[in-house]
């Protein structure tokens, strides 16, 4: 795809919203199938630095492009849906709560709150909103520019409502580089929702890298904040350094919503590749550099990505095997539900190792109707291992 101007020197922001785009495409149509009405709630609204008049480079923007499109479809489809859609869009700067205000009076079709306050200030009145659509389904995008002002016991606050998902861009590359100073603990164990968070992620430290641990513990905590069942991330790559820039934080009850998350990361997987690559082109031409230079560079950018996705699969599938033989006997939902965890890891990986271990003998299916070839979710299918074989 051709990557618009607008994400220029933005790319990390390009890949967010591409995630969001493409997962709010799914969600509203699965949601509103069996919904009356959906709540989005973008927590750090900006604009920051939207180039596009019609804020189509903006999260908000996004939002209610994709809720739309999804209201009519279902308004259009055999069930004749009326799919009730709200925002509330919270924004602590005066100036940037101004124009939204302003881009919400051109939607009238959408009831819009705007909030100018910050986040956790801002709770009551987001809950208010929420609950005064008692049949709603809510999804809270939360945004930051760093890692404070969204702790965890306020984002506890609003995942009460059992029927909530909840997305949260983890800024990983900067928290990392502070999460040890002393003088911010506080800010951290705020984030963390846990005084001890520096000892749960040495601990956790010991199975992976320091910051891959400090994302788990994240994650841990907000599985059990917002009462999910699953909890998925995703990685954003920095647009210039062979880095993970920040990751994209999931929580849901439902597998369907976990299932959707990743299809919604692989899109985005391609799309930040790329607009790395692109980035990278520019930069050494702008600089008068030559082009085997700009080749070599490009070339590193891709291998990063590369590097990290066999990494993700070699892990992925030595604990999936491992999982496999100590259970002997495991289901089948257990199984994918655990399997959607690892980033960087597609439904084919997961099916094509599920095929390798039977065709070797190693792995037996049970349950399988005579005109099934391959185990679903929700059918009580067993994966049974039959013996150990080669990892």
């Amino acid at each position: 795809m051709e990557i618009s101007s607008l994400y220029t020197d933005r790319e990390q922001t390009l890949v967010k919203h591409v995630v969001l785009k493409t997962y709010l495409e799914r969600f509203a149509h699965i949601i509103g199938s069996w919904c009356n009405s959906i709540t989005y709630v973008d927590c750090f609204s900006g604009p920051w630095e939207s180039r596009d008049v019609a804020r189509s480079d903006t999260s908000f923007g996004i939002a209610i492009n994709e809720l739309k499109n999804a209201s009519q479809h279902l308004r259009e489809s055999p069930q004749r849906k009326d799919l009730r859609l709200r925002c509330c869009f919270v924004e602590r700067d005066t100036r940037a709560a101004r124009i939204l205000q302003e881009f919400a009076v051109g939607i009238p079709d959408i009831e819009i709150n705007v909030l100018n306050n910050s986040f956790v200030d801002a709770i009551p009145e987001i809950l208010e909103f929420v609950k005064s659509e008692p049949d709603t389904f809510a999804f809270y995008f939360i945004d930051p520019k760093g890692w404070t002002g969204f702790d965890m016991s306020s984002i506890r606050q609003l995942l009460e409502g059992r029927r909530s998902e909840v997305l949260i861009n983890f800024m990983s590359y900067h928290i990392n580089r502070f999460i040890r100073v002393p003088e911010y603990a506080g800010q951290f164990a705020d984030l963390y929702g846990r005084p001890d968070f520096l000892e749960a992620i040495e601990y956790s430290f010991s199975e992976c890298d320091f910051e891959e641990a400090m994302v788990r513990v994240y994650c841990e905590e907000l599985k059990k904040s917002g009462f999910f069942e699953y909890v998925g991330l995703a990685y954003v790559i920095h647009r210039d350094m062979d880095c993970k820039h920040f990751h994209l934080v999931y929580g849901t009850r439902n597998i369907r919503g976990l299932e959707e998350f990743r299809k919604a990361e692989k899109v985005a997987m391609g799309v930040m590749e790329e607009a790395r690559i692109t980035a990278q082109q520019k930069g050494p031409l702008h600089s008068g550099q030559g082009e085997l230079f700009c080749f070599e560079e490009i070339q590193g950018r891709w291998e990063y990505y590369e590097h990290l996705r066999e990494q993700q699969l070699k892990n992925s599938r030595l604990d999936l095997l491992r999982r496999l033989k100590e259970k002997e006997r495991s289901p089948f939902d257990e199984f994918w539900a655990y399997s959607l965890q690892y980033p960087l890891v597609w439904r084919s990986d997961i099916f094509g190792w599920i095929e390798e271990w039977r065709k070797a003998g190693n792995l037996r299916i049970d349950g399988l109707n005579p005109n099934e070839r391959v185990p679903k979710y929700g059918k009580n299918h067993m994966l049974v291992w039959l013996e150990p074989t080669k990892a």
